[in-house]
């Protein structure tokens, strides 16, 4: 068995952790520049001066770890971590706790609120740079080892896990109330299995994933493989307009590839499209996903190598 190279791991995850950013919630400027003091030779330094801002600016930034101060305008320090540890995007986040009260309840209710961590003022700065440098290292390992159990193994795409764990996530940053959703089948998949070879068929799904990434231009759209030679697209903040422009897209972008399919009537590989619009998000990824495969169906049953796409209210 080959032995892990510690030294490799720790550089990797000191390279990381240098490019980790850091949100600050501290409304006292002194107090922000100790942390920042500690802290900015390490880490990208974000700062957000109450509850509501941080809020607001969370999203955008997607911080690695969240530092907050106890006291704070309008809401305090607990009730920020509490409404954080709400959204699935920041249930794992690192969150830790800067006060300098006694109260000899509060550590409690730092833990019961979802706290990662907490440090006293006056703090020693080496003291802080290690508790956070722990928090990120071991919030990097486990973002690895999700997104390891995320990814499809052949295509090397999102899958089914993925959908369902980020959909609920997405559709409350939708910038608008519009979602799309693609559903693409490999046409006559089987004959091809039959007629080459499963290693071949293979082959074909990883060249069909990656000309389906290729025909997406924002970082928010993305590919699912969800078994087999089905692959789900999912495009938020689009219309059925954008819609249908992705499925011609993807028709066209497989037909291109020019891989040959002696058992097609096509004489090469081909994809079919199922799309659907919502105007508003429906409650679960499923839903979608179901009225995509509706199209599908309808768009193989019309001959294949085609796209059917429909909007619902």
């Amino acid at each position: 068995m080959d032995k892990i190279n510690t030294p490799d791991i720790e550089s990797k995850l000191k390279e990381e952790i240098d490019e980790s950013t850091v949100l600050v919630v501290e409304d006292n400027d002194v107090d922000f520049s100790v942390v920042d003091r500690a802290l900015t030779d390490y880490c990208k330094i974000e700062r957000c001066h109450s509850t509501e801002e941080a809020i607001k600016k969370v999203f955008n930034i997607e911080p690695h770890i969240i530092i907050i101060d106890y006291h704070l305008p309008n809401k305090n320090g607990i009730e920020l971590c509490t409404e954080l540890r709400d959204y699935n995007r920041f249930e794992s986040t690192p969150i830790l706790m800067v006060t300098g009260d006694e109260h000899a309840t509060l550590e409690l209710d730092f833990w019961n609120a979802g706290c990662s961590d907490f440090v006293k003022k006056p703090f020693n700065p080496t003291t802080l740079i290690k508790r956070v440098e722990h928090h990120l290292k071991y919030q990097k390992m486990l973002d690895r080892y999700r997104n390891e159990a995320m990814i499809d193994s052949l295509t090397k795409v999102f899958n089914r896990r993925y959908l369902e764990s980020v959909t609920k996530q997405l559709y409350a940053r939708l910038e608008s109330p519009q979602v799309s959703a693609l559903m693409v089948d490999v046409d006559w998949f089987k004959r091809y299995n039959d007629t080459y070879g499963h290693l071949a068929g293979d082959s074909v799904l990883v060249r069909v994933a990656d000309a389906l990434t290729k025909c997406l231009e924002r970082s928010t759209d993305f590919v699912t493989r969800l078994g087999g030679e089905e692959f789900a697209i999912v495009l938020p903040n689009t219309d059925d307009v954008g819609a249908n422009v992705i499925a011609n897209r993807v028709i066209k972008s497989v037909e291109s590839l020019n891989i040959a399919h002696n058992e097609s009537p096509f004489e090469k590989v081909t994809v079919s499209v199922g799309g659907v619009t919502h105007q508003h998000p429906p409650k679960d990824w499923q839903a979608l996903v179901d009225e995509a495969d509706s199209n599908l169906y309808l768009a193989k049953g019309n001959g294949r190598n085609q796209f059917v796409c429909s909007s619902s209210i």
